[in-house]
């Protein structure tokens, strides 16, 4: 027994002594009824032998007799004791401070996470009207027109320190060197280029964060990331990382990217509440276009989750974005939605809701939906993670056809070990056209990727999807169908601390029942990432 160990060698008693006070403490245990009193009896008792022994001290001035200094030891001494020997008793049943109740059970943390995850370094699945690009490799972080409450669990998020300070200030650089062998995302005439990107980063926060697991490598980030699950507490994050792109050939095509980030966390009692806004620009290929755009998207959301009980919550979102193009059509989109969600089962989620949305395009027609949810949410084993949200949309099209179409978004994420992961997604969502005024996209897309780690600090992620884009009449005819696929190896190390280098290769091909808008596209990249 430790405290055995430690009366022994500590305080240098025989076995004899250990054993008397093991006896006269048997009392203590926890399954014995007069345990807990009398644990606060004799942890009280523990404290006064040790203040007398301290007051005698105080009181005893420089100069201390022999006498006068065995009884200060002795105090002293007896205190410790009796502290040493309570604790292996009583604190495995009865620890809990007298003035303290008993923990209440942990609540259930947010069910659903309205927000969707920055994504993973991982090749992740691209927006319909933007291809991934040299501004951002993985497609626009912030989706146009998604299903209301796009659901899928946050992976790979870990706590921050808790010893680090509630105000925290970081900064950043990325820089980066890619070859594009066909920047203009041309079916014929392909133009390739070297271009260089330089990405300057400014963080602050306040609260209690989670990691960002967006980082070159996966790992922990010095830049905190607001999450609507598994985090506590108010919070406040604000972030910046302006990018200038310079091409070695197309001049014409250097470019000055923004992305403005600013969240919130308010959390009371069994509500929480969210808020996010965001500000892009974008000078990148799009795949609705045919050709590279200059882009500009400003969006907000607000996130309430309540917890009705222990296995209920409701969960609502309120998200609003608008697009602006050169060259292509401008839209803004509403979206709310409600959903209730009932721990059925400790593995087992379910939950029904509904969603409200309108659309509208420049020089298009108005568009107003209503989505009828399911949710379900299964966790076999902490290992696996699968979470479906899907139900059916009714749009109605002003001067227009009105149409009935299935939308959803399933996750399935397996960690086979600590150091191996792999996630699988398929959705289907409705989205308004760049191109075309009177024309929406119905886009399906199955997307998998795996992750392996290597000796602690090198990561490769090996992943790859297929989009189809299926246009149809919002006012006028449509028969364009896009299948667009892709492919992508990605190798990370943490060299240090604050330096991290990241390598990979993209090719996508994108075949067109327009021939103009089909293309093939080789992309190599290198990238290094320094955090303060």
């Amino acid at each position: 027994m430790v405290v055995s160990q430690i009366l022994l060698s500590e305080f240098g008693l025989d076995n004899s002594q250990v054993k008397n006070i093991h006896s006269s403490l048997r009392i203590l245990e926890p399954n014995n009824a007069s345990g807990p009193s009398l644990c606060r009896i004799v942890s009280s008792n523990s404290k006064n032998f040790a203040w007398l022994g301290l007051k005698d001290a105080l009181q005893a001035g420089p100069l201390i007799p022999v006498s006068h200094l065995r009884n200060i030891f002795s105090n002293l001494r007896t205190g410790a004791l009796l502290f040493t020997a309570i604790a292996g008793f009583c604190d495995d049943g009865w620890g809990q401070n007298s003035q303290d109740p008993l923990p209440a059970p942990a609540p259930i943390a947010p069910d659903v996470n309205l927000a969707p995850p920055v994504p993973t370094d991982a090749p992740s699945v691209p927006d319909q009207r933007a291809a991934p690009n040299e501004a951002n490799p993985n497609g626009p972080i912030i989706q146009t027109v998604e299903p209301p409450a796009k659901l899928s669990p946050v992976t790979g998020f870990e706590p921050v320190q808790d010893d680090l300070p509630k105000w925290r200030f970081h900064l950043g650089l990325d820089t980066s060197v890619t070859y594009d062998d066909n920047i203009f995302i041309q079916s014929t005439q392909r133009q390739s280029d070297v271009y260089f990107g330089v990405t300057p980063i400014v963080a602050t926060g306040w609260g209690t964060f989670l990691a960002d697991p967006t980082t070159v490598t996966g790992a922990i980030s010095r830049f905190p990331e607001i999450a609507a699950e598994q985090a506590v507490g108010n919070a406040f994050f604000f972030r910046y990382a302006p990018q200038a792109v310079f091409f070695a050939r197309h001049t014409d095509q250097n470019a000055f990217n923004e992305d403005v980030r600013v969240g919130g966390r308010w959390v009371s009692g069994k509500v929480t509440l969210q808020a996010e806004g965001r500000f892009q620009t974008l000078s990148a290929p799009n795949i609705d276009v045919g050709n590279r755009i200059n882009s500009e998207t400003t969006a907000g959301l607000l996130n309430l989750n309540y917890q009705v009980g222990q296995r209920t919550s409701l969960d609502s979102r309120f998200s609003l974005e608008h697009d602006s193009y050169q060259g292509g059509l401008n839209s803004t989109s509403d979206v709310i939605s409600t959903i209730l969600n009932y721990q059925a089962l400790p593995k087992t989620m379910v939950g029904v809701g509904v969603g409200l949305g309108y659309a509208t395009v420049e020089n298009g027609q108005d568009q107003y939906y209503e989505q009828g949810l399911i949710h379900l949410r299964y966790t076999p084993t902490y290992k696996i993670a699968l979470d479906l949200v899907g139900g059916a949309e009714v749009r109605e099209i002003q001067n227009g056809p009105d149409r009935a179409t299935p939308v959803f978004n399933f996750t399935a994420s397996y960690a086979a070990q600590d150091s191996t992961t792999l996630r699988l997604t398929v959705s289907r969502q409705i989205n308004t056209s760049v191109l075309y005024a009177d024309q929406d996209i119905e886009a399906t897309t199955v997307e998998a990727n795996v992750r392996q780690r290597f000796f602690q600090k090198f990561f490769v992620t090996v992943g790859g999807g297929v989009q189809l884009d299926d246009y149809v009449d919002a006012g006028a005819a449509a028969s364009r169908t896009d299948t667009f696929t892709y492919f992508g190896i990605q190798s990370a190390m943490e060299v240090t601390k604050w330096l991290s280098m990241k390598a990979g290769y993209r090719f996508q091909n994108n075949d067109s029942s327009v021939t103009e808008f089909g293309f093939h596209r080789n992309i190599a990249d290198f990238q290094f990432n320094l955090q303060f």
